[in-house]
């Protein structure tokens, strides 16, 4: 599944980003794609909140920490297609930065044309990086639902339950179906078997307890260490 933020100050605003958006969604995509469209700041602080996990994010920087949104919306989506939406007098110093990486710029205000020809041009540009599998920092999962990617930042740990895998991320789980097996051997070094039914990313451990065969993760869960993965976390805690 693909997951797009669109916010705007006005509902047409929101509307027709949207619409524009699900034609061009379902014209250049086999995937299910789910659109959260936010029309005040409030909204948006509370949706920035929860950390969440998207694909496409299109940020109306007129409207009330529309800057410090997006500065956080990117630093949790590190792939994420990025277009804003500006005010003509703003100076592009403010949002040209390294921080945002924005990839499209629409000016206020808007039109049906500038519209098209933006979201049409950041579309083909998405569906491209999306249609390569083969990208690095992201982990691919294909299931009926379509594809969804995920920066291997963001992951927390597998976990094998209830004949699927399941990955863990802040704010939520994805589950579909793998072999435990075949995943440490298709993921980066850094991912650690810890036991016959977890893989742990090591960037996101915060302490390792040999005496308790236990990893404590950044996000306060805990993951259990067996009798046969010890050594690679004592020579893990030692490095």
């Amino acid at each position: 599944m693909v997951e797009m933020l669109i916010t705007g100050t006005g509902k047409y605003e929101v509307e027709s980003i949207h619409r524009c958006s699900r034609e061009l969604a379902a014209k250049l995509t086999e995937e299910k794609w789910e659109y959260y469209c936010l029309c005040s700041a409030d909204q948006l602080k509370g949706f920035v909140k929860k950390n969440p996990l998207l694909d496409m994010i299109c940020v109306d920087l007129t409207m009330e920490s529309g800057l410090e949104a997006v500065r956080r919306l990117r630093k949790h989506n590190g792939h994420a297609y990025i277009t804003l939406v500006a005010s003509p007098n703003l100076s592009p110093a403010v949002y040209m930065r390294p921080d945002i990486m924005a990839g499209s710029l629409m000016l206020k205000p808007l039109t049906e044309e500038q519209v098209r020809q933006v979201m049409t041009e950041a579309f083909q540009v998405f569906v491209k990086k999306f249609a390569d599998s083969s990208i690095k920092e992201q982990f691919v999962i294909e299931t009926r639902e379509g594809k969804t990617l995920i920066d291997y930042s963001q992951i927390y740990y597998f976990e094998a339950r209830e004949k699927k895998i399941f990955l863990v991320t802040e704010v939520r789980e994805i589950a579909f179906y793998e072999t435990i097996d075949h995943l440490v051997e298709i993921l980066p070094d850094h991912f650690l078997r810890s036991h016959r039914s977890f893989v742990v990313n090591s960037g996101r451990i915060d302490s390792i307890h040999l005496g308790k065969n236990m990893i404590l993760l950044e996000n306060g869960e805990q993951i259990p260490i067996s009798r046969s993965f010890r050594q690679v976390f004592k020579e893990f805690g030692t490095c």
